[in-house]
């Protein structure tokens, strides 16, 4: 099959912030059910300078205030997009390709980044969950309407938000490789 190529495209990802850190999982407790119970905060911003979106994505998995053995891991990156010009997109078109779009592969960037990290540690790889998208969005609006409340506006955009702003979390449960 031919693939047709989206009109959103990647220009580059890098990391710009990572910290990781290891513990030794003590007495008798399966990596398995330690991975699993780990609690996750994602978060994602969209901004755009001279024709040129990024998509800031981190993060945080087993880290903070409770850290469980194990991993502990923050890790932040930016993915570089832009639109084809020879194709005419809306405003709307254009949103809901970064939100859906440009967030899923800034995600699954980070996603690889972990599992590489974390592939020659003592526990062996950790993969991070997959994640349910629209949730992550709906959450996202509406931090973004409370701040936007908060700050006394009455229209908001995932196009103009402040990092400090938003902090979906999400806790999950995942399956990891035996080992």
């Amino acid at each position: 099959m031919k693939p047709k190529f989206s009109s959103l495209h990647l220009i580059d990802f890098a990391i710009i912030n990572c910290r990781f850190n290891f513990t030794t999982i003590t007495g008798n407790k399966q990596i398995v059910n330690v991975m699993n119970s780990y609690e996750i905060d994602l978060d994602y911003s969209i901004t755009y300078t001279n024709e040129v979106y990024r998509v800031f994505t981190k993060t945080s998995i087993n880290f903070g205030e409770n850290i469980l053995e194990g991993y502990s891991i923050f890790a932040e990156g930016v993915s570089i997009f832009n639109f084809n010009k020879s194709e005419e997109l809306t405003k709307t078109e254009k949103q809901q390709f970064l939100q859906f779009s440009a967030v899923s592969i800034g995600l699954s960037c980070l996603r690889g980044f972990i599992a590489d990290l974390t592939s020659s540690s003592p526990y062996g790889r950790y993969l991070m969950p997959t994640i349910d998208l629209a949730e992550l969005n709906n959450q996202k609006t509406k931090l973004i309407s409370i701040a936007n409340k908060e700050e006394g506006k009455t229209t908001s955009s995932l196009n103009k938000t402040k990092k400090s702003a938003t902090k979906p979390k999400i806790t999950t449960s995942r399956r990891s490789i035996n080992r």
